[in-house]
């Protein structure tokens, strides 16, 4: 297979991925109509990232050159647990913005970092290309300043959690792994993913040092008892405490709102499911 056609194979695969095909049901949103990639500068202090909604964009600290995160918090002034998310292929848009404020108005102090360094993907084609241009080091580089955000948080009450979506798992997983590796602070207390698409970390897996909750909905078409098996006895190796929970009535697509296998009764229903399995942790 020469380059040009191996890219495009993985082009198509990872739009079909994404958009939920052969999920279960109708979905609740649309295609979206193609659109460039859209540039956003790295503010010099935080300012508000939405008008009327809470969170706020800032300098992730330590990065050169500087990247931007997305900080969130609950309303109340305790102290909290803390969520670092790997945002999706789309980058840190206003799906994986809002995605953090229900995140936090559960109770949890949330760091986005922008994987895609300011820029934020408007069709299926330039999310497929930026996703294709990151640095997988980079990447856990950013997720580590993430995390290391949250640990100078005067609110983050030191318990960290690290929560892929769908392609944004690709680079929590072995962040994981190499932070259980180090006993780097703060300790993981757990990892969430929603991909059906990330058996070639199952060497990983037994690795990552924390419990792990795999969303996935229960009429996806990637999913099946192999595949659940095949997590099931990675993390046995490893001595990982794995919960594989099936939400109903979804595909895939389960957390992004742009997917065309996204359906809201089943976003909810897995926001509640993520919430109340960190929360016992």
């Amino acid at each position: 297979m020469t380059a040009h056609r191996l890219l495009v194979a993985l082009s198509v695969a990872a739009v079909l991925t994404a958009t939920g095909c052969g999920g279960a049901g109708k979905p609740d949103r649309p295609a979206l109509p193609e659109a460039p990639s859209v540039f956003e500068p790295v503010p010099e202090a935080p300012v508000p990232a939405d008008d009327g909604k809470p969170g706020v964009y800032e300098r992730l600290p330590g990065i050169d050159p500087p990247v931007r995160d997305f900080l969130v918090e609950p309303g109340d002034g305790s102290q909290v647990p803390g969520i670092v998310l790997a945002h999706s292929w789309w980058g840190l848009d206003p799906g994986t913005r809002d995605l953090a404020r229900d995140l936090a108005a559960g109770g949890f102090l949330v760091v986005v970092p922008d994987l895609y360094e300011q820029v934020v993907a408007t069709s299926r084609t330039s999310a497929t290309e930026l996703l294709a241009g990151v640095d997988a080091d980079r990447a856990r580089t950013l997720l580590a300043a993430g995390l290391d955000r949250l640990a100078g948080h005067p609110r983050f009450d030191g318990r960290a959690f690290l929560l892929g979506v769908e392609q944004g798992g690709d680079f929590a997983v072995p962040l994981a792994a190499a932070r259980a590796a180090e006993s780097a602070e703060p300790p993981l207390r757990g990892l969430v993913l929603d991909s059906t698409n990330l058996s070639r970390h199952l060497e990983v897996l037994p690795r990552v040092g924390c419990p792990v909750l795999w969303l996935v909905g229960a009429g996806s078409a990637a999913f099946d008892t192999n595949l659940e098996r095949e997590w099931k006895e990675a993390a046995r190796r490893g001595g990982v405490d794995l919960t594989v929970s099936l939400v109903p009535a979804a595909g895939t697509g389960l957390l992004d709102p742009r997917s065309l296998g996204y359906r809201e009764k089943a976003y909810h229903e897995a926001i509640e499911r993520i919430l109340g399995w960190m929360k016992r942790r």
